[in-house]
């Protein structure tokens, strides 16, 4: 990753899916991430879903629910009832796949062992309105 940046000259890249190990290039690079308490994502995400016409709203929590009883593995594409399970953690620590309901201590733990890497963490409620 390092020697494609510096070759092209980049300054700048962005991650947008779940952080993978192979992205773990902590002396190299300044990583940054923007949280949100966990709640209030939720809530984000279901409300642009059903504005948008893209999501199921409210039913993707039955739809969670069900899939939590089955402890079948997750497959891609990520279903929206996903997002209302860890999606942070999920994200952070590469684990997409793992069981609706299945994320538990371990998984926190690592994630907030891969944040002490980041130079910059913050929550967006912490900002001012």
């Amino acid at each position: 990753r390092l020697a494609y940046f510096t070759s092209n000259q980049y300054t700048y890249g962005q991650i947008e899916r779940e952080l993978r190990p192979s992205d773990h290039c902590w002396q190299d690079f300044n990583y940054g991430v923007m949280l949100r308490e966990p709640i209030e994502l939720i809530h984000s995400f279901l409300n642009f879903n059903l504005e948008n016409g893209i999501g199921i709203g409210r039913y993707a929590l039955n739809e969670l629910q069900s899939k939590m009883g089955s402890g079948a593995e997750h497959v891609s594409p990520p279903r929206e009832y996903l997002f209302l399970d860890n999606i942070q953690t999920r994200l952070l620590t590469g684990n997409l796949g793992v069981p609706p309901g299945q994320i538990n201590e371990d998984h926190v733990l690592d994630a907030k062992r891969i944040l002490e890497n980041f130079t910059a963490v913050a929550a967006l409620e912490e900002f001012p309105q």
